[in-house]
C-alpha cells in the first residue's frame, strides 16, 4: 500500500470516527430531551397528587428517596445502610414509612416518616405511639420526621415546635421519652429557604408534598434535580394507572394546566409595572413549551395506537380561543376519539360511594364525610358538606 493510500485510509477512518461520535452525542441529546419532555408533560391524577396517601408511601419507599432523606438527615456514611422496615404494630396500628438499619446497629437509629395533612393533638398521640412501638421492636428510639401537608393546629401545639439548630428549614419538638428526635417539615418551615440557588434535598421534598402540584409545569422550582427526580419516581410508580379509558382524564388535565397558565398570563398582562414584562414572557414561554411537549408526547401515541382514530381536524380548522365560548365545544372535538368521563367514576363520587358502604347502618353524616374526604385530598371544588350532598343526590336521581 502506498503512502497516499495509507493517508487516505487514515483520513477516512478519522472522518468515520467523528461521524460516529457526533451521532452518539445526538442520540444522547435526543434521549435526554425525551426524558425531560416526558417528566414535564406527566400529570398525576388528582386522587394521587403529592401529599395523598398512596403516592406519598410509594415515593417515600423508593430507594432513591430513602437515600435523599437519610444522607441529608444522618450523613453520607449511611449510603446503602438502610432498608424498609415493617410499619405494622402489635396493637394493629400502622405507620406510614419506616427505614431501619440493614444490620443491627447501636449508632444508626430507625427513621419513621409520617405524611399528615393536618398535624393536631390526635395525630401527635398516634405518632408517639408509633415511636414507642419502634423503640420496643428495634431497642432504639427512632427519628420521627413529620411532613405537614397543610397546617399545625391548634396554635398551642404549633408553638411547641421550635426551629432546628442544624437544619433551620425544619422544626423540632422535645421528645426525650419516646424518640431520638421529632422533626417537622412544612411549607412554613421552608419559606425562607426556597429561593436558594441549590435547594436542600429536604426542602425539595417538602415542596413536592406540600404544593401538591399534579405536574411540574405548576412549580416555579421545576428545574431542581431533586424535584424532577421525585416526579420521575411518581411517574414510574403510577405508570400502570394510565389505561385507554383514562385518556379523557389526561386531556382534561392538560386543559386545566393551560387554563391556570393563561390566567397567570392574563393577570400579569394587566399589571402596568415594567417589572411584569419578564414574568409575562416567562409565563408565555412556559405555556408554549408545555404544549409543544404535550404535542410531541401524545402525537407519538396517536401514530402508534390503531385503536384511537387520528384527528381529522387540520391546523387551519382548529378554533381559536376567541371562538371557544363554552367548555362543551372543545369536548365535542374529542368525542369520536375518547369515551366521555362518567361522573360516577370521578374520584369524589368513588370516595362518597366507598364511605357510604363502610358506614354503620343509618344516614350518611355529610359533615364527617366532607371532613374525611378533604383530609384525603378530595372535594377540592366544594366548599362544604351541603355541596357534596347536593352533588350526590343530583346525580343519583339522574340514574
Amino acid at each position: 500500500m502506498t503512502k497516499s493510500e495509507e493517508s487516505f485510509k487514515d483520513e477516512l477512518l478519522k472522518e468515520t470516527e467523528n461521524i460516529l461520535v457526533k451521532k452518539e452525542e445526538e442520540i444522547k441529546s435526543e434521549s435526554l430531551y425525551t426524558t425531560e419532555t416526558e417528566i414535564l408533560t406527566f400529570t398525576l391524577p388528582k386522587k394521587h397528587r403529592p401529599g395523598t396517601d398512596l403516592i406519598s408511601k410509594m415515593v417515600l419507599k423508593d430507594k432513591r428517596t430513602m437515600e435523599m432523606i437519610l444522607t441529608t438527615l444522618i450523613g453520607e456514611k449511611v449510603h446503602n445502610s438502610y432498608i424498609l422496615g415493617d410499619g405494622e404494630w402489635a396493637d394493629r396500628t400502622k405507620s406510614d414509612v419506616l427505614y431501619v438499619p440493614a444490620t443491627a446497629s447501636k449508632t444508626l437509629p430507625p427513621v419513621l416518616i409520617e405524611v399528615q395533612h393536618t398535624v393536631n393533638s390526635g395525630f401527635m398521640d398516634r405518632a408517639i405511639s408509633y415511636c414507642l412501638s419502634v423503640k420496643r421492636v428495634y431497642k432504639t428510639p427512632p427519628i420521627l420526621l413529620i411532613i405537614c401537608v397543610n397546617q399545625v393546629s391548634p396554635q398551642a401545639l404549633k408553638s411547641t415546635f421550635v426551629q432546628h439548630d442544624a437544619f433551620p428549614f425544619m422544626m423540632e419538638i422535645k421528645c426525650d421519652l419516646w424518640a431520638k428526635e421529632c422533626l417537622m417539615l412544612s411549607s412554613e418551615s421552608i419559606h425562607y429557604y426556597i429561593n436558594k440557588p441549590k435547594l436542600n434535598p429536604l426542602v425539595a421534598l417538602t415542596i413536592f408534598f406540600t404544593r401538591q402540584k399534579q405536574s411540574l409545569i405548576g412549580l416555579r422550582e421545576r428545574e431542581d434535580p431533586n424535584i424532577q427526580l421525585l416526579y420521575t419516581i411518581a411517574k414510574e410508580k403510577l405508570s400502570y394507572c394510565y389505561e385507554d379509558d383514562e385518556k379523557t382524564e389526561v386531556i382534561l388535565d392538560i386543559v386545566e394546566q393551560m387554563e391556570k397558565q393563561l390566567q397567570k398570563i392574563l393577570i400579569c398582562s394587566n399589571d402596568p409595572t415594567p417589572s411584569s414584562n419578564p414574568k409575562l414572557h416567562l409565563y408565555i414561554k412556559d405555556g408554549i413549551d408545555y404544549l409543544n411537549s404535550c404535542k410531541s408526547k401524545y402525537s407519538k401515541g396517536f401514530d402508534s395506537d390503531n385503536t384511537v382514530a387520528k384527528s381529522t381536524i387540520s391546523s387551519n380548522d382548529t378554533p381559536c380561543l376567541d371562538t371557544i365560548t363554552t367548555a362543551k365545544e372543545p369536548r365535542q372535538i374529542y368525542e369520536d376519539q375518547l369515551p366521555p368521563l362518567d361522573f360516577e367514576d370521578t374520584p369524589d363520587m368513588v370516595f362518597i360511594k366507598e364511605y357510604y358502604l363502610a358506614r354503620p347502618k343509618g344516614r350518611i353524616v355529610w359533615a364527617k364525610c366532607f371532613a374525611e374526604g378533604q383530609n384525603q385530598g378530595f372535594f377540592e371544588k366544594h366548599d362544604n358538606a351541603i355541596s357534596i350532598k347536593d352533588m350526590y343526590y343530583k346525580h343519583k336521581n339522574k340514574k
